[in-house]
């Protein structure tokens, strides 16, 4: 049994993210909230090959809202675990020792529970394998020489429902034409252009969760990773989207539903 998970007293703001980002000498993260909102209970997991490392991780996380529940080296050794009843799951992966399994272990983790968040940890960014953990679905990437602060901070904001990337990684591969999902649907599962196709016909959250019967939350958080995948800043623009990029539905609904 562990301890009940205790509520932070202070959410970091955006201002203090970029003071600990700058002190670490890391580039600005992504995503930086101009707000503050609450944020939900953390039920932490540590995925990391080396032994040492998740000691370390453990040691640095003991005496915050993020005291992992359990270590492994590898995602299977925990997949029988159980997250607290209304806990939000937080996945700290070590991506170095296997990166292309790690960010396939985190799209069928989101796949499984969209709501559940994943930090990847590497010794360097390397622009494919950022842009492969960006695909994948991951809430956050980072150097594993930031500061412990850094780290905090990063967890916080992915809590909140923010990405953090690096910055400059991320532009360059736009600067390149690398886009992200841009101009390819390959990049959706069946579920999201499901949505993208209700967001065309113009139905609001409520709707689209009736018609894939899932709850409208689960909606929000599709929302959230499709508007990521395919870079555009809202709905409005993944409806345009839409209709440019996603082939016409031919089926009637009730296949397109089933598909999800």
């Amino acid at each position: 049994m562990t301890e009940d998970l205790q509520s932070p007293e202070h959410v970091p703001g955006r201002q203090s993210a970029e003071a600990a980002a700058d002190r670490a000498g890391i580039d600005e993260p992504a995503g930086l909230p101009e707000t503050t909102p609450q944020r939900a209970s953390a039920v932490t997991f540590l995925i990391a090959a080396n032994a040492l490392t998740r000691e370390g991780l453990r040691r640095i996380q003991a005496e915050t809202v993020y005291h992992p529940i359990a270590l492994a080296s590898c995602m299977d050794e925990i997949a029988s675990v159980h997250t607290h009843e209304g806990g939000m799951p937080v996945y700290i992966m070590d991506a170095d020792h296997d990166h292309d399994e790690s960010c396939r272990q985190t799209g069928i983790l989101k796949d499984r529970n969209p709501e559940a968040r994943v930090l990847m940890l590497v010794e360097a960014y390397s622009a494919r394998q950022v842009l492969a953990a960006f695909d994948a679905g991951a809430d956050a990437y980072l150097l594993k020489s930031v500061s412990c602060e850094v780290l905090l901070k990063t967890l916080d904001l992915v809590l909140l429902g923010e990405t953090v990337f690096p910055a400059k990684t991320l532009g360059t591969l736009r600067n390149k034409g690398l886009a992200i999902g841009i101009g390819s649907a390959d990049v959706l599962s069946e579920r999201e252009r499901a949505i993208i196709r209700c967001i065309v016909a113009g139905d609001p959250n409520k709707l689209i969760a009736r018609k894939l019967d899932i709850a409208e939350t689960t909606v929000k958080v599709h929302l959230r990773a499709i508007l990521r995948k395919i870079c555009v800043k809202n709905q409005t623009q993944a409806a345009v989207w839409g209709m440019r990029h996603l082939p016409p539905d031919d089926g009637p609904a009730e296949e397109v539903e089933a598909a999800c």
